[in-house]
């Protein structure tokens, strides 16, 4: 009876260790591939493009762990539209939100002399190069790396029923809990760990809304518009109120 009661919470855990070291190995994969190339012609200030490159890899390889498990072990995806009234609302919402977030940030920073410092003018070339890599590299990778592939499996772990009446499942916290720690800096020789608190109990509330827009929207299109809508306006916004400061 102790052994049976113990087998769920310790196939739990040996689903988030294995998720944490596939997305730390896919991050590092799109790394190394991306300092495969040369990038002068196109990014000469190394801003975006070796990011775009990294970030295919992180897509191609979740599409392809996805694409193997819904086949082993019948894993539950959403790749369709799902709940569209209820998806556009989402997105409604949560852009209007990240305005008021962004715009508030950045006068909050320009009052304490705290805008963000670039090291690389604000030309054409990074300014729209940076922008086009939020807004169409960072939704769909990190959306299936960090979303629908640790919730699908994490659901299997549970043996979650996925009931879309149920807001804050397990899976959806487990899974915004390994994407704050996607923002951590970790070394292993030596051990050591870097972060920001600000900055991971933002990305776990992001993780978590927009985990929550997947499950209950039953798409991963959402969470992406959601996630790249986020960080293009975050970006332009420190570009205009940078600009506007000079």
């Amino acid at each position: 009876m102790m052994k049976s009661a113990l087998v769920r919470p310790v196939r739990i855990v040996c689903a988030v260790v294995i998720l944490f070291w596939f997305q730390l190995f896919a991050g590092k994969t799109g790394h190394v591939v991306a300092d495969l190339f040369n990038y002068d012609g196109i990014d000469p200030y190394d801003v975006f493009a070796a990011n775009c490159v990294h970030h295919l890899v992180m897509f191609a390889v979740s599409l392809l762990v996805i694409i193997l498990l819904t086949k082993s072990f019948a894993l539950k995806v959403h790749f369709g539209l799902g709940n569209k009234d209820l998806g556009k609302k989402f997105v409604l919402i949560f852009t209007l939100i990240c305005v008021v977030m962004a715009v508030g940030s950045h006068i909050f920073m320009k009052l304490n002399n705290n805008l963000p410092k670039y090291e690389f003018p604000l030309k054409a070339n990074p300014i729209i190069g940076t922008i086009v890599f939020q807004l169409l590299f960072t939704g769909p990778a990190e959306e299936l790396m960090y979303r629908m592939l640790p919730i699908g499996i994490l659901a299997l772990a549970i043996e979650s029923k996925q009931d879309s009446s149920k807001t804050f499942t397990s899976e959806v916290l487990l899974a915004a809990f390994l994407f704050a720690c996607a923002h951590m800096k970790w070394t292993f020789s030596p051990f050591n760990i870097q972060f920001d608190l600000f900055a991971i109990a933002y990305a776990f509330a992001m993780g978590v809304v927009q985990g929550v827009a997947y499950h209950t929207c039953k798409s991963i299109a959402y969470p992406m518009l959601m996630h790249s809508i986020s960080n293009v306006l975050m970006v332009t916004t420190g570009y205009v109120f940078v600009a506007l400061s000079t």
